[in-house]
């Protein structure tokens, strides 16, 4: 295997704000109107997910690097995958060639899989079935974590019919009819108002999930806080906030897309005080689009820790009453989405549950967990390329070469 060698003349820097290292930036703070989502139209529609958010019915360009904010067709843009040093700074030495083996070979993957994809019209069409299998697993993992949703069997089916538009081809996306759909489905022999809360938790974090991927890879917008508090307002709508003992604290719309108004902590981290979250998430999404356009410009970017430093800071802020971990987790993913072609499930597991949150804790109280979090995600990451990319090519896993 081909050594990975870091520029020497980079030096990885502590602190929550080293990454995103750009200019304060001024966002509008309009609160998100009640929407429905747009779900990714059926493959009957658009021949594959894939050429969907390529925005290109005749090749595929995949994954998506393209310039932020250009119209399609003058958009595209080109990159060198190459590890950020943080990875490494915040890795214990004996893991650090671990590290580079990994990266390497999912940057390997990543490189194969375009090539493939852009010429061979069947493997874009596996890419596509295994890509919706990994987007309901990150709602299904994403939930699990907050002890929230369905059982795997009941997820994939709601997932499927927000991704793709199964059982709703016939109905147009936006429509009253559509919501309606949904609605029926949501409550159809449903066992009682608890378990219409936990479809409502799945086909809600679907929605989410794809009106971000809208958003940022297919309208190829930059990030935002009113796109951020949309998100949310579409992750939360109708579920009401409620104690351990089922006391209700809040209902869906006095919180859905509005930053919190009240002080919070978890596992000794004290976030971000309410007076100032809007300009601290101002200062994020400033920050987070300047690095990415940095990358863009420099043509050098590196996926895992881009989107894990995101989420890590992201959650640090915790500007919403609930649901700031599943954000944090689509923001991660969507960013994977984009740079990497593919999304990162995280929460299936118990012991990988309890690693992640493990981290979070620790990222949140002394920034040991920040290229940690980033390691954890190149794993996990390099787990999904390896999978994708054995079906893609058609090799067997003892056949696979980094």
């Amino acid at each position: 295997m081909e050594k990975v060698k870091l520029s020497p003349n980079v030096t990885p820097s502590k602190g929550s704000s080293g990454l995103f290292s750009g200019p304060m930036g001024k966002i509008g703070m309009s609160s998100p109107n009640t929407l429905v989502s747009s779900p990714i139209k059926s493959p009957g529609s658009h021949k594959s997910l894939i050429r969907y958010l390529s925005m290109d019915s005749t090749s595929v360009h995949w994954p998506r690097w393209s310039s932020i904010g250009k119209a399609s067709g003058q958009d595209h843009a080109r990159f060198t995958i190459r590890i950020e040093p943080g990875i490494l700074y915040y890795s214990k030495a004996n893991t650090n060639v671990t590290a580079l083996v990994a990266f390497k070979e999912a940057s390997n993957h990543i490189l194969d899989m375009k090539s493939q994809l852009a010429n061979d019209d069947k493997s874009v069409d596996t890419a596509d079935d295994e890509l919706l299998q990994q987007m309901t697993m990150v709602v299904f993992g994403s939930n699990q974590i907050e002890r929230v949703g369905c059982d795997l069997d009941e997820t994939i089916k709601l997932c499927r019919m927000v991704i793709c538009g199964e059982g709703l081809k016939d109905i147009p996306p936006r429509s009253a009819e559509y919501q309606a759909r949904l609605e029926q489905f949501i409550s159809k022999n449903s066992s009682g108002q608890h378990h219409i809360r936990e479809r409502r938790e799945v086909v809600n974090h679907a929605m989410a999930f794809v009106h971000m991927v809208d958003e940022i890879i297919r309208d190829n917008k930059a990030f935002s806080e009113d796109l951020i508090k949309q998100t949310h307002h579409i992750l939360c709508s109708d579920i009401p906030i409620t104690t351990k003992d089922g006391i209700l604290t809040a209902q869906g719309k006095d919180y859905a897309g509005k930053y919190r108004r009240h002080a919070v902590s978890a596992g000794g981290n004290n976030f971000v005080v309410p007076g100032r979250i809007p300009g601290v998430m101002a200062r994020f999404v400033s920050d987070l689009n300047a690095y990415l356009q940095k990358a863009e410009k420099e043509e050098v970017i590196d996926p895992f820790y881009i989107a894990a430093h995101a989420c890590g800071e992201f959650v640090n802020i915790h500007p919403f009453a609930d649901g700031n971990g599943r954000i944090c987790r689509l923001i991660l993913n969507t960013i994977l989405l984009k740079y990497a072609g593919i999304v990162c499930p995280i929460g299936e597991h118990d012991t990988e549950r309890k690693d992640y949150m493990d981290i979070a804790v620790r990222r949140g109280t002394n920034e040991e967990g920040n290229g940690e979090l980033a390691a954890f995600t190149l794993k996990k990451a390099l787990s999904t390329l390896k999978r994708m990319r054995r079906r893609v090519m058609g090799k067997d896993k003892s056949k696979q070469t980094s």
